[in-house]
């Protein structure tokens, strides 16, 4: 049972947090991260926190969605999951900067050597990249560009709906997005027609930055096997490349810690059949997870993606 006050008192406690606390340690530059890593994972009860999901209980699904993957030691999860929320508030923080369009920051957030290997992969070249949901998504997209390259990026706009409630995750987007759209391009979901949207992108030279580990259901779906599951995946990335013989740059982003910069683990994937294509995206995405699975937001609703059945051992 969810108490009315409890989740009205950590609901305070968290906007205040991430309105507050936050936006005054972001000016402090490097040194807010040691902040975050001792206060990050505060004001996030089971049972009542509900990240930018907006739903409570996803913590609970967390652990339970990180056991049936299998790829932590036994008993480890909730650990895993509470170093979860810490790179959640990093996540929280970085939004800062990039709403704030401090570059040194935003490019600082990754190690240095990826960033010019990123810089040398995309100089007068097209792609399309895919990446996942991890904490460093948006500073990625970010990264981009501030490195100089006008690549549009695929998502779902959080100022789309009428949330009457948001939380405070929620509150953290509906801050970031009003500038962030004056900055950089994006090709909202909800908008419609994206598939012809991303074509006019690809048929102007351009590359697309494409992120497909969400759920997704759809009949155009193509089965790949993550995380132990058989799963339909959005299959846009590869019918793209397919279709325009365009590589895939592959693009994960991890951290040991919330307080070192950011690797970016690269593959190229030449085009091939779109079923092809994405199970290669998402045997490299799952390689990333692994190296540590603190960094997914995937987590929070890996149980709502278009399971279809499960294998033994994960791919």
């Amino acid at each position: 049972m969810i108490f009315p006050a409890k989740t009205r008192f950590e609901n305070f406690c968290l906007n205040f947090y991430l309105k507050v606390l936050l936006e005054l340690i972001a000016c402090c530059g490097e040194p807010a991260y040691k902040f975050v890593k001792m206060t990050g994972h505060l004001f996030r009860s089971e049972d009542v926190f509900a990240s930018t999901m907006g739903k409570t209980g996803v913590l609970k699904s967390a652990v339970k969605n990180l056991k049936a993957a299998h790829i932590v030691e036994y008993g480890m999860e909730k650990a895993v999951i509470n170093d979860y929320t810490k790179f959640e508030s990093r996540f929280a923080l970085e939004n800062i900067w990039i709403r704030k369009g401090v570059k040194n920051r935003i490019i600082g957030a990754f190690n240095s050597n990826d960033v010019r290997m990123l810089n040398e992969i995309l100089l007068n070249r097209q792609f399309i990249i895919a990446t996942l949901h991890t904490s460093a998504m948006y500073s990625f997209v970010a990264l981009i560009k501030n490195l100089g390259y006008n690549i549009p990026f695929v998502v779902m706009n959080p100022l789309a709906g009428q949330i009457t409630d948001p939380s405070p995750f929620q509150k953290v987007l509906l801050r970031l997005f009003p500038r962030w759209i004056q900055t950089n391009e994006f090709i909202f979901v909800q908008e419609g027609n994206v598939l012809e949207r991303c074509e006019r992108v690809i048929n102007s030279g351009r590359s697309l930055i494409i992120a497909p580990d969400t759920p997704f259901y759809s009949k155009n779906n193509v089965v790949v096997e993550f995380m132990g599951r058989k799963t339909g995946v959005a299959s846009g990335a590869g019918f793209l490349s397919q279709k325009y013989k365009l590589d895939i740059l592959s693009v994960s982003h991890w951290a040991e810690d919330c307080t070192y910069p950011y690797t970016m683990d690269m593959k190229i994937i030449k085009p091939t059949e779109v079923a092809k294509n994405m199970q290669k995206v998402f045997s490299f995405f799952q390689k990333g997870i692994e190296r540590n699975p603190a960094c997914w937001n995937g987590w929070l609703y890996w149980d709502q993606m278009d399971h279809k059945e499960e294998v033994y051992g994960n791919t």
